[in-house]
């Protein structure tokens, strides 16, 4: 007989001001409609039976770029769409978090679907005693997070692509909404902190509309090539996108296994003694990992565990003693 979690009673899970948290849900795990459940700040009171089965949930401190304030520095991703009838809400825990909205004036922004807009529920109520944003929903979304009921998010990136064509790199982006949008910056580099200005695209100004745009690298980088746009509105202020990954090396410098992972990952190379650190990079450039490789003794493989990290792309850096380094690029399911 199949055997389901059904929660009946108050659940509390993570809360905490860390926001670089992720809750993932064991199989067949649902939700009793009326249970008060709190997962790291984000609320749910479901008004019908919820299911959160190999749901994923993450919590970034990095807020959506709006007009004329950003949104909270709490935004919460979904591996998958969850749908909800009920009540859905935001804890802000840490003061900082506000980023410049002022609390009677917030309201939920949902994104339904990976590539849709942001879109603000004006119903939204703010508890002030609680540090609580709730909303009255019937739908799935996948992105949800906090912001002033007058903001706009200025511009609506549905994708962006970097294919190899031959010797070049072929970049390509749509966007399904601007406001006040004036260009897109191509920038490149192949570490993830350090970037280089490539060109500029104009951008429509203001649409609504989907629009394409294509930029093309016609002398990438020998080795692992990193692209992300600064978007860049009238008023000078800016945001970035993710950042895609294009490998133009013949040979790796060292080898990384099993590729894709799941946990444990190995890495060798020919001489340890030239090697300082090992780091795996983020698709944000953020280093999420280190091994610092003199404490690990005169073991021929080392090891890192990636198993906590979220599915995607990470860049696997290997620094070496000389100050240069070499990289590679690995996929964690």
């Amino acid at each position: 007989m199949k055997k389901h979690a059904i929660i009946t009673t108050l659940l509390l899970l993570l809360l905490t001001s860390n926001i670089q948290a992720q809750f993932t849900s064991s199989a067949h795990f649902n939700v009793k409609s009326g249970t008060q459940l709190f997962i790291d700040g984000l609320t749910f009171v479901p008004s019908a039976d919820m299911d959160l089965e190999g749901k994923a949930i993450t919590v970034s401190d990095v807020p959506i770029p709006g007009k004329p304030v950003a949104s909270i520095k709490r935004v919460y991703t979904l591996n998958q769409a969850l749908t909800i009838s009920g009540n859905v809400g935001i804890r802000y825990i840490d003061p900082d978090e506000m980023n410049g909205n002022t609390e009677d004036l917030l309201v939920l922004a949902f994104k339904e679907a990976a590539g849709a807009n942001y879109i603000t529920s004006p119903t939204s109520t703010v508890q002030p005693n609680l540090n609580h944003v709730l909303e009255t929903v019937n739908k799935s979304f996948v992105n949800v997070t906090a912001v002033n009921a007058n903001a706009v998010f200025p511009v609506k990136l549905v994708d962006f692509t970097a294919a190899k064509e031959e010797n070049a790199v072929m970049l390509k982006w749509r966007t399904s909404e601007e406001e006040n949008s004036h260009y897109f910056e191509i920038q490149r580099g192949n570490d993830g902190k350090n970037w280089e200005a490539l060109g500029k695209v104009e951008s429509a100004g203001a649409s609504k509309n989907l629009l394409s745009y294509t930029f093309r690298d016609n002398d990438p980088l020998v080795g692992i090539n990193l692209y992300r746009l600064k978007m860049v509105d009238h008023d000078k202020s800016f945001a970035y996108s993710q950042i895609r990954i294009v490998n133009f090396e013949s040979q790796t410098a060292f080898k990384v296994f099993p590729n894709p992972a799941a946990g444990l990952i190995q890495i060798d190379t020919d001489d340890w003694l030239k090697v300082k650190t090992i780091e795996v990079i983020n698709s944000l450039g953020r280093t999420v990992r280190t091994l610092d490789v003199a404490k690990t003794g005169s073991i021929s493989k080392k090891e890192m565990n990636l198993q906590m990290l979220s599915a995607g792309t990470y860049i696997i850096k290997m620094l070496l003693t000389d100050g240069t380094f070499k990289t590679t690029q690995i996929v964690k399911n």
